[in-house]
């Protein structure tokens, strides 16, 4: 009998030691809250095979290269820290500026006023279902 596997739609903080990456497939584990994680949409059952793609240095599967390319570069990127950039005397051009975010003409990065920008692309991209929360069902 085939384990059932998940796949993260929209990313959360974590599941247990795994990062709550967008594309990351899994096995539930019996928590308490892993119905909510389904019926709300945080994850989606994995349907036939998948040629799945690994990441290389943590061994984690993901749906697609993208998906593992992203969580390459959000989790595994030394870059990515700005922090540490700075410590090592490279000056970043946004240092102390606020969260950007590129729109406008031609991709210009435009301050993010509102600070919720990136949950609007989360919104774009794998809304929640909210019509299945248990007040809406009321």
């Amino acid at each position: 009998m085939r384990k059932e596997v998940y796949a993260v739609r929209r990313r959360f903080t974590a599941y247990d030691e795994l990062p709550g990456d967008t594309g990351l497939v899994f096995a539930l584990r019996g928590h308490r809250l892993d119905e909510k994680l389904v019926r709300l949409g945080y994850v989606e059952k994995v349907e036939g095979n998948h040629a799945l793609a690994t990441c290389g240095i943590c061994g984690l599967s993901f749906l697609t290269e993208r998906h593992r390319d992203a969580h390459g570069d959000l989790r595994h990127n030394p870059h990515r820290d700005l922090d540490a950039i700075i410590a090592a005397g490279m000056v970043s051009a946004l240092e102390g500026m606020p969260a950007y975010s590129a729109t406008g003409i031609h991709g210009a990065m435009v301050e993010d006023l509102s600070g919720d920008a990136e949950e609007r692309h989360l919104e774009q991209e794998a809304p929640l279902y909210l019509e299945k929360t248990r007040a809406s069902q009321r």
